[in-house]
């Protein structure tokens, strides 16, 4: 009785941590020209994917995603955006930082789209010869502000109105503007600017 139950045995799973850490399932994969087999990866662990180099051995970082110094996928930093582990693009499945001017407003971003204006700072985007489009953050030139974490350009004040500095974060910062001369008869208050090369009055 106990030769026929170990005759009919299943065989036991192969250990797919032998591949890589994070591989979840794996099989025998025929070594091509050979009579040999040797053991692949077919998916990997919840947070991981399965590198798509032809040789399905690694588990990268899924978007979002970046490998820390213990080879585990950790949410993205605050400020920045993953794209997730590439053979090619990102094989150290590193981090990617947003352009001046830019950051993300979460942890876990996935791409620079989610990159956000930094308070005093416009968003610009440009289609390269590769179709791709990149993004640009642009400090607010004087009379502009922007107040940030959105995907606008600078805002221009209104009419009549400039602001002290590039760089303003808010509509308060626009304040009415004088000729120069008419603010030095006047005794203009410091809050007022003079519209001939924006200086204070």
């Amino acid at each position: 009785m106990s030769r026929v139950a170990s005759c009919c045995r299943l065989p036991s799973p192969p250990n797919c941590t032998r591949i890589d850490a994070h591989c979840s399932q794996c099989r025998n994969q025929r070594i091509p020209g050979t009579r040999r087999s040797e053991l692949v990866c077919s998916s990997c662990e919840s947070g991981y994917r399965l590198r798509r180099d032809g040789v399905s051995k690694t588990c990268d970082c899924a978007p979002g995603l970046a490998m820390d110094a213990n080879k585990n996928c950790q949410p993205c930093t605050l400020g920045k955006y993953c794209l997730g582990g590439d053979a090619t693009v990102n094989p150290t499945n590193a981090e990617d930082g947003c352009p001046d001017g830019l950051a993300t407003t979460f942890a876990g971003a996935k791409s620079q789209a989610q990159c956000f204006t930094k308070a005093g700072y416009g968003r610009t985007s440009s289609k390269g010869s590769d179709g791709k489009v990149s993004l640009a953050g642009v400090l607010c030139d004087v009379a502009t502000y922007n107040v940030g974490s959105n995907t606008a350009g600078c805002q221009k004040c209104g009419a009549g109105l400039t602001t002290a500095t590039n760089g303003s974060t808010s509509a308060s910062a626009c304040r009415e503007c004088l000729p120069c001369c008419l603010c030095v008869l006047l005794l203009c208050p410091v809050l007022h600017f003079s519209c001939e090369g924006q200086q204070h009055c």
